[in-house]
């Protein structure tokens, strides 16, 4: 017990272990706080991040947040990222397509305006987003 009180004191709780999110993971998971923190500490909202095996049912990958948010289906999540500087380019488009959910119309309703869209054609895995190790 004494072990658990002093590692609380320090600021690690055993029991509730906190692991920093990266802005697309934060993206993924509907944090919009966090998105709008990880922003305004200076991280881009264009920028390639990794996201967890433990997040996704794929394999680790390198994305946007913009990419994350389409692959979540959170079109509020996508007006946030829009509003502070993400910018939709192919692989968004790629994450528009791999969708399958019903929220994916709205989605490519806020994109269509800021870039041509693509047609979702059948992704070969050699044009898949990269995977972590």
């Amino acid at each position: 017990m004494a072990v658990v009180l002093m590692a609380a004191l320090l600021g690690h709780d055993p029991l509730w272990p906190v692991e920093d999110v990266t802005l697309a993971e934060a993206a993924l998971l509907r944090d919009d706080g966090e998105v709008v923190r990880l922003i305004g500490l200076g991280e881009d909202p264009n920028g390639h991040y990794r996201i967890r095996r433990k997040l996704m049912k794929r394999s680790p990958r390198l994305v946007t947040p913009l990419e994350a948010a389409v692959l979540a289906s959170r079109p509020m999540m996508v007006r946030l990222l829009l509003a502070h500087g993400a910018l939709p380019d192919s692989d968004t488009w790629t994450a528009v397509c791999e969708s399958e959910r019903k929220e994916i119309a709205d989605i490519r309703a806020l994109l269509e305006p800021l870039t041509p869209s693509m047609p979702c054609l059948p992704i070969r895995d050699a044009d898949r987003a990269p995977t972590l190790p």
